[in-house]
């Protein structure tokens, strides 16, 4: 699933959708809608998404607990990619 799906998803989790997101970031929904589409989306640009829907980032992101591995496609060639990291997983609260 692509990341603007799953960041989609994650918002519509925690009560709130795009257009909402961009009040709280002082964007036009039509911008937002770009960011997250942009396959060189920053890590900045989710960091703030994610605060602005009240989670974390990993919540975009399919991760398989056993074996800490994040499981996504890249953004750019669509190809799937398993990355290996150390993660910190805490509930987030819902609204």
């Amino acid at each position: 699933m692509k990341l603007a799906n799953n960041i989609k998803k994650v918002a519509r989790e925690h009560g709130t959708n795009i257009k909402e997101i961009s009040c709280q970031l002082g964007v036009r929904p039509n911008n937002l809608s770009r960011t997250i589409n942009n396959p060189n989306i920053t890590y900045t640009d989710l960091q703030k998404i994610a605060s602005a829907i009240g989670c974390g980032i990993e919540e975009f992101f399919t991760v398989d607990k056993v074996n800490n591995v994040i499981n996504c496609d890249c953004p750019t060639c669509g190809e799937h990619l398993d990355i290996s990291i150390s993660v910190k997983i805490t509930p987030s609260k819902k609204r």
